[in-house]
């Protein structure tokens, strides 16, 4: 989520969700994912193991979580074409893993990226907030998954270069065959609070949307729809052609004033100058440790298990 963005068509103000109903497995069969009720543990010391002095070694620090986890990892190369030159290396590396039946068309990709920004001085942000949480949270997710009987493969992309302008993503996106990839799901700045945003639901992906408001009527979470939702990855998927949503967690108040400020423009109704504090943090040396919040790493983690089973069941 590289920068706020503002849009000059007010759009009416509306945060009510469609709920619908999980499947009920059959009598005597096990759920196929079971949310946490409690915080999940070690998170925090999992986000930390992020904080490097570049991206290559947050790279690195990554696949020693993935693998850790029990997964083999592979690396997707990219060339560094950026909109700007804060990370000067000539290539950038996607970092993927899968699960489910693998060769399988129609795969659903889960992605977060892992790159942090640098500031104009050049110093290197830890970047807990945008995005370490998120990657933290999606490896939980492939592992709560990985012996769920699954329809499709669920391909776990860890982009690089996003915040240079969503290269690592673009390049990937750029790269499938035509229906190689049914639906695409995004998580961008899952560190702190307990509401769930998503978006941007004005592409027109009917059915994601409403997986996305089937979990969160199932997990009695308050989400709230964003018609336009701040730069991430998902927009390299869309100008492909392909399914996406992003996901993301905030406090509630945070939600609503981002709400106004992306979706209603001049008409938003908000004091003069006001930007929520989300945007005080990430891309500043506030991105720090102490804001990661295991509790909406948690609430993020049941979201998009809940979201990806249905896609890939």
């Amino acid at each position: 989520m590289p920068s706020k963005k503002t849009y000059a068509t007010p759009l009416l103000v509306t945060f009510a969700l469609v709920s619908a109903c999980a499947p009920i497995p059959p009598a005597g069969e096990a759920p196929a994912f079971t949310p946490a009720t409690a915080p999940l543990e070690r998170v925090v010391e999992d986000a930390a193991s992020l904080i490097q002095p570049d991206n290559d070694a947050r790279r690195a620090a990554v696949i020693a979580l993935v693998e850790r986890a029990g997964f083999e990892t592979r690396l997707f190369e990219f060339p560094n074409d950026g909109r700007d030159e804060s990370d000067g290396r000539p290539a950038g590396h996607n970092v993927l893993f899968s699960i489910g039946p693998q060769g399988y068309g129609g795969a659903v990709v889960a992605g977060a990226h892992f790159d942090a920004a640098y500031l104009r001085d050049g110093t290197f942000l830890d970047g807990m907030v945008d995005n370490a949480a998120s990657v933290v949270a999606l490896i939980r997710v492939a592992t709560a998954l990985r012996d769920a009987p699954l329809n499709r493969r669920i391909d776990f992309v860890l982009f690089d270069m996003e915040e240079i302008g969503l290269v690592g993503s673009r390049h990937y996106a750029q790269s499938l065959p035509a229906g190689a990839v049914s639906a695409m799901v995004n998580l961008d700045v899952n560190a702190y609070g307990d509401t769930v945003f998503f978006g941007q639901t004005d592409h027109g992906h009917a059915t994601l949307y409403r997986s996305v408001a089937s979990a969160c009527a199932t997990l009695a979470a308050t989400c709230i729809d964003f018609r336009r939702y701040p730069s991430s990855d998902h927009l390299s998927f869309q100008a492909a052609g392909i399914p996406n949503v992003s996901l993301s967690v905030l406090p509630r108040t945070e939600v609503h004033q981002l709400w106004l400020l992306v979706n209603a423009g001049p008409d938003s109704g908000l004091a003069e100058g006001l930007v929520p504090s989300v945007f005080r943090t990430i891309h500043s040396p506030g991105d720090k440790l102490d804001r990661v919040e295991p509790a909406a790493i948690t609430l993020a983690y049941n979201l998009t298990a809940s979201v990806l089973l249905e896609l890939a069941r």
